[in-house]
């Protein structure tokens, strides 16, 4: 499946799509969640590693539609308290960036059974994936391969295919945002 690096960069990607910004700089904090909603999908990693199998629970129920729903949900109530709009704006971000994760992996080659993930889990436990991938795979049986030249090859074709895309996002954004603002002051 794909690394932290791919779907940081996904998350990136959704953070410069659905926010006005200035300084990238002064909205780290806001960008580092949209990182951790993009990533989130791994943290069935951690139990993992405590037994001492870092498979044993990766792509279980974590990485299913039916989880994006329950994991978000907690983090946006707090937001119900300015509305519903307000609420269900900020669970779609969330779920959205949740889902990213789940969609990237769809796309990447995985070399371990079950192949895929879990993505209709409860009501359906078949693995699923794309016929049609992408992204390479990341090898993480041992510590070893986890810092191998196979995983910084990974992370470097998840790069190159993230990356033009976040800077262009960001390219559009910040041009329209400078014609926005020189017409504003130009009007004046």
């Amino acid at each position: 499946m794909s690394s932290p690096v791919g779907h940081s960069l996904t998350g990136m990607i959704l953070y410069l799509s659905y926010n006005k910004w200035g300084s990238l700089w002064s909205h780290r904090n806001e960008i580092l969640l949209y990182i951790f909603f993009a990533v989130a999908a791994d943290l069935d990693f951690i139990p993992g590693l405590i037994a001492g199998d870092i498979y044993r629970y990766h792509h279980g129920p974590l990485h299913s539609i039916f989880f994006a729903l329950l994991f978000t949900l907690p983090f946006s109530l707090p937001r119900l308290k300015r509305g519903p709009k307000r609420f269900l704006s900020s669970w779609g971000i969330f779920f959205s960036l949740y889902c990213t994760h789940l969609f990237v992996d769809f796309f990447t080659i995985d070399r371990r059974f079950p192949y895929g993930s879990p993505l209709l889990w409860p009501i359906w436990d078949r693995y699923i994936s794309s016929p049609f991938t992408f992204l390479p795979p990341v090898y993480k049986e041992s510590w070893a391969a986890l810092i191998s030249l196979n995983n910084l090859h990974t992370m470097l074709i998840e790069v190159a295919i993230f990356l033009p895309l976040l800077l262009l996002i960001y390219w559009y954004r910040k041009s329209k945002g400078e014609k926005s603002q020189s017409t504003e002051h130009h009007d004046k």
